[in-house]
């Protein structure tokens, strides 16, 4: 009897370690979704700046980005860690690194090496901006009157 339990105690947890590592389901990444601002891009290994203000929004299969000059949408395939798109111009970028604030791609795009570090954008109510006559000496009066 001892060894029938003995084999259920570590049976079981070896079938429950086998039987999660066999599911075939690939859960999306949520972080990629959402609309990130270029902070810097090179094109074969030299920074350019001809880039400068474009933005993509990444969906489930649908990429929008200002790139070329005016707003496109481009139907994408995600593939392991790469974005795939052959529609309006083909392209393949790989995720080389992506956390909830950073989205570095790097890919062939008509012919040049391209590197592009993004930064997630934040929405608007998240945004802190000092209007005229409301610095942060203002703010501070407001604590201190409060903290009394």
């Amino acid at each position: 009897m001892k060894k029938f339990l003995k084999y259920i105690l570590v049976g079981l947890p070896v079938i429950g370690i086998i039987s999660c590592g066999s599911k075939s389901e690939v859960v999306p990444d949520n972080r990629l979704y959402g609309t990130w601002n270029l902070d810097k891009a090179m094109r074969d290994a030299s920074v350019t700046t001809t880039l400068k203000g474009t933005t993509i929004t990444i969906q489930d299969s649908m990429l929008i980005t200002n790139m070329l000059g005016e707003e496109i949408e481009a139907a994408y395939q995600k593939e392991e860690d790469k974005l795939i798109s052959e529609e309006p111009f083909p392209y393949t970028l790989s995720i080389n690194y992506l956390s909830s604030d950073t989205l570095i791609l790097t890919g062939k795009m008509r012919g040049y090496r391209m590197k592009f570090d993004f930064l997630k954008a934040r929405p608007d109510s998240m945004r802190y901006e000092l209007h005229e006559g409301h610095g942060h000496e203002d703010h501070d009066e407001e604590r201190e009157a409060t903290e009394l």
